[in-house]
């Protein structure tokens, strides 16, 4: 997680990665399901993590077809 000009803020990506993620968005699911992974702006939750990037994988395969 960078952005340039832009402290780093762990919670406030973990916020807009869940923003994408609750709309769709496949990378904004996959940069969800890695904070769960990795436990940034969240404790860590792999169970959930792996359900999360799987479903990162099935939407990104729907929407490439």
């Amino acid at each position: 997680m960078k952005g340039d000009g832009v402290e780093c803020d762990e919670q406030k990506a973990f916020y807009w990665f869940y923003r994408a993620a609750s709309h769709g968005n496949p990378e904004g699911i996959a940069n969800f399901g890695k904070c769960i992974l990795l436990g940034k702006g969240t404790g860590v939750d792999i169970g959930a993590a792996i359900y999360i990037l799987e479903s990162a994988y099935c939407v990104s395969d729907e929407t490439n077809r």
